[in-house]
C-alpha cells in the first residue's frame, strides 16, 4: 500500500500537477458590543501553505497561522491584552474556469501608443 501511494505522488509531481502556494499577510481584527471598555486594535500577522493538487478540477488542502490583538483598556483604569493565535487547516475544491498555464488576459503594447486588453 506504502508503495502504491508513493508511485502516486511522484506521478503527481512528475506531470505538474501539484503546486506549492506559500502566503504571508497582516490581520486586523475588533471587539464590539463591550460597555466600560475601550477596546483598540492592533495589526496582527498570518502565514502558511496551500498545496493545490490537480489541473482543471483541483484540490487545495492547507494549513495557516494567524496571532491577532487587542488592548482593552476599562473605564476604571490599568489595561490588558487579549491575543488570540488560531491554526486554520482549510480543504477547498474547485474548478478553473481558464485553462490551465494560459494566462486569462492579454496584455499588448504597439507602436502607436496604445495598450490593449484582452
Amino acid at each position: 500500500m506504502f508503495f502504491l501511494c508513493l508511485t502516486l505522488v511522484v506521478q503527481t509531481v512528475a506531470f505538474g500537477q501539484v503546486e506549492l502556494r506559500p502566503s504571508v499577510g497582516i490581520t486586523r481584527s475588533s471587539l464590539n458590543d463591550f460597555t466600560d471598555v475601550d477596546i483598540k486594535s492592533e495589526v496582527g500577522f498570518t502565514f502558511g501553505l496551500d498545496v493545490l493538487i490537480g489541473r482543471r478540477v483541483y484540490l487545495q488542502p492547507g494549513l495557516h497561522y494567524e496571532s491577532n490583538s487587542n488592548k482593552l483598556v476599562p473605564d476604571a483604569g490599568g489595561n490588558s491584552k487579549l491575543k488570540v493565535s488560531k491554526v486554520r487547516i482549510p480543504l477547498l475544491v474547485g474548478y478553473k474556469l481558464f485553462k490551465p498555464d494560459a494566462d486569462p488576459f492579454l496584455i499588448s503594447v504597439s507602436s502607436q501608443d496604445r495598450v490593449s486588453l484582452w
